[in-house]
């Protein structure tokens, strides 16, 4: 049914295929991938009697679904997070460290608050692990840090850092609606870092 009906570009159901996929543009697994595909939320080779189930579907990107594959809970804390029925954006799990041996490189790592209970926190470090979240944001990371380099080094000249420190902070604040994003963690973890604001930026390659 869903190979031949549904997933197949002159399937009988196409249309709900496409339906399910356009109702977001970027991926929920990852907040960063354009949706191309759907995604099995349990995979359909264990669970075949959801393989057309639409709260089994997930839009998706192809790096998660490629990095999900079949993998499936066999246990609860296992099971990662559904993006229709979970919601774990009001506070932050996703925290990062600064590598400042060689160029500054962001290192993310789930930091689950510790009111938390236990298969919250499993559930968030499997959803990390599951779509590959710490190497995606480092990459994104890393790639837009390049981008820092001019702006806070003419702060850092001209006004000195608190200026940087300042800049860092409004990027961080401007992302505060996304705390497990990227970009706000990113941020978040540059604005504490001494070594970073009193001229670490400076190791970013040109």
């Amino acid at each position: 049914m869903y190979s031949t009906h549904l997933s197949a570009t002159r399937g009988s159901a196409r249309k709900y295929y496409n339906a399910i996929r356009s109702s977001s543009t970027k991926c929920p697994l990852c907040g960063i991938g354009t949706v191309t595909v759907l995604d099995h939320h349990l995979p359909k080779s264990k669970y075949p009697d959801l393989a057309i189930c639409p709260t089994n579907l997930i839009p998706a990107c192809d790096f998660c679904n490629n990095a999900k594959k079949a993998k499936s809970p066999n246990t609860v804390g296992e099971q990662s997070l559904h993006p229709y029925y979970d919601d774990f954006s009001q506070e932050q799990w996703i925290s990062a460290s600064l590598n400042v041996v060689g160029p500054p490189t962001l290192e993310y790592f789930v930091s689950p608050p510790s009111h938390w209970d236990e298969t919250s926190k499993q559930r968030v470090a499997r959803h990390f692990s599951v779509v590959k979240l710490g190497y995606n944001y480092m990459t994104n990371a890393t790639d837009d840090m390049v981008t820092l380099r001019n702006p806070l080094n003419r702060l850092y000249t001209n006004k000195g850092p608190d200026a940087v420190r300042q800049y860092l902070a409004d990027e961080a604040s401007r992302y505060i609606g996304r705390v497990n994003s990227w970009q706000h963690v990113m941020y978040q973890t540059l604005v504490k870092n001494e070594h970073f604001i009193n001229g670490g930026f400076y190791e970013i390659p040109v």
